[in-house]
């Protein structure tokens, strides 16, 4: 009976694994199909690989670009959510005062408004401004976005750090800032990891935003919607080239950062 359990267990497994990862695994083949490879009756498996689908995307300017655009808006937005963040949750974390856990949680009710309910007053807002389509605009807008997430998670893994590591640095000299700086940072490290991770996510990946606050500058997911087709033909290869490209930047960042990633997720749910 026990033994049944077990080998049950084991194709459950298998089974969610493998609906968990075989569209992933899908996307990654096609991008190195020829076409003919790809509108074949049965599934290939085994074909000459091709790097033609990523040489067709990278032959338009506006895919570079908006590669770009990406990088400075979701680098940009990430940084500063950290930076003010960081120091938002150290003092909801630290300092007692009137109306602090209504702040964090009023901070979390701000994250979970649908998006249609800000992008517009976002955007008569940047046009009055005349900083519409400006990364100015872009990162501001993320930045209001995730911020509340970070302070979120941050409260967590400060609450997790004893304070009487932060009490003996300041009994040998240092200051709020320098103890804040040099002593609570680096132990929230894994903290720090993980809502950059998450932030970094969601920013790379949203389209919505940049869709309608972003003309010329825009970002990597509303170019690759705006080139889904081509005429009346769907480019299938080059389209799932595209979807590889904006999965290696948060893959290769979950990869090198693994080891913080399971660290802060364990201090999140340890947290008080």
């Amino acid at each position: 009976m026990r033994r049944e359990k077990r080998l049950l267990m084991i194709i459950i497994s298998i089974f969610y694994f493998v609906i968990l990862y075989l569209p992933i695994y899908w996307l990654f083949i096609t991008a190195f199909k020829k076409r003919i490879d790809i509108v074949t009756t049965y599934p290939k498996f085994f074909f000459r690989p091709t790097l033609a689908n990523f040489e067709w995307i990278f032959s338009f300017s506006q895919v570079t670009d908006s590669i770009i655009n990406s990088i400075i808006i979701t680098v940009g937005s990430v940084v500063l959510a950290l930076i003010l963040g960081s120091c938002a949750a150290y003092a909801i974390s630290r300092f007692r005062f009137k109306g602090r856990e209504g702040l964090r949680n009023w901070t979390l009710t701000v994250r979970m408004m649908p998006p249609i309910a800000v992008v517009l007053p976002m955007y008569i807002i940047w046009t009055k401004l005349n900083l519409y389509d400006t990364y100015l605009s872009l990162i501001v807008t993320y930045l209001a976005i995730s911020l509340p997430l970070v302070i979120w998670l941050m409260v967590g893994f400060f609450n997790q750090i004893p304070i009487e590591i932060e009490e003996s640095a300041q009994i040998d000299g240092c200051g709020v800032y320098k103890t804040f700086l040099f002593i609570t940072l680096p132990n929230a490290m894994p903290g720090i990891i993980v809502s950059a991770i998450l932030s970094f996510i969601f920013i790379w990946n949203d389209m919505f935003f940049a869709f309608v606050l972003s003309s010329i500058r825009s970002t990597f997911p509303v170019v690759i919607t705006s080139m889904a087709t081509t005429g009346l033909e769907v480019r299938w290869g080059e389209m799932a080239a595209m979807g590889v490209l904006s999965v290696i930047p948060s893959f290769v960042f979950a990869v090198f950062a693994r080891n913080f990633l399971i660290r802060g997720f364990q201090g999140l749910y340890t947290g008080k």
